[in-house]
């Protein structure tokens, strides 16, 4: 299967430089899967840019999420292999790789897919698209699997195309962007929430400023 051939040469770009990051983030000591779902995240983005798609974040982070679960078993491969000296991290450096591949070519090719059936993703509500999601992603996990295979050659034919300064650049600010998250996700669950509504309460706040109920 030639799947390369959904990608235009500008996302092939943006493909080839995620994939290439990914494998310099899995040689880092200590990061782990989020901040290589952070890159995807920020692969899909460039890549809705280039399409003319505006998707929200959340949409584009469930996208990442759910395609992580169906290549559950790719990355438990992965880090298994990683403990295996010097021809493991090889193997989890190639898999990390191939899994952005994948995720790139299931999102490209899961777009066309609803734009297809004139139900385009930027008209969907969220609980909508998260439905198309996982229907598309049940019904093509064969696909899915060929996706990373496909990723394995496609990592190791065009990984020499991306310089050394960009795939510095990127992941400095994957890792920047990871942190970041992680902060603000930590921030959140930290803070205190409306027992009504469920909104954010500001520290010291006596009343919600979404339902008005009196804090606890």
């Amino acid at each position: 299967m030639s799947q390369e051939n959904v990608f235009t040469p500008e996302i092939k770009t943006i493909v080839t430089r995620g994939c290439v990051v990914s494998a310099a983030i899995a040689i880092i000591p200590g990061v782990g899967v989020a901040t290589n779902a952070f890159n995807q995240t920020v692969m899909i983005q460039q890549i809705n840019t280039k399409l003319g798609i505006s998707l929200t974040k959340g949409k584009v982070w469930s996208v990442v999420k759910r395609a992580g679960m169906a290549l559950l078993a790719t990355k438990a491969l992965s880090f298994g292999a990683s403990f295996i000296p010097f021809a493991g991290s090889a193997v989890s450096v190639t898999l990390e790789a191939a899994s952005t591949y994948a995720v790139a070519y299931v999102y490209v090719d899961m777009m066309k897919s609803f734009a297809a059936k004139g139900t385009p993703a930027e008209q969907m509500t969220d609980e909508a698209f998260e439905k198309a999601v996982d229907a598309y992603m049940d019904e093509h996990e064969d696909m899915i699997k060929e996706a990373v295979e496909s990723g394995k050659s496609f990592y190791k034919k065009n990984k020499d195309t991306v310089s050394d300064d960009e795939v510095e650049r990127m992941k400095a600010l994957v890792l920047a962007g990871a942190k970041e998250e992680e902060a603000a996700s930590s921030a959140e669950q930290k803070a205190r929430h409306c027992t009504n509504c469920g909104a954010v309460l500001p520290a010291g706040a006596k009343f919600c400023m979404e339902c008005g109920t009196k804090c606890e």
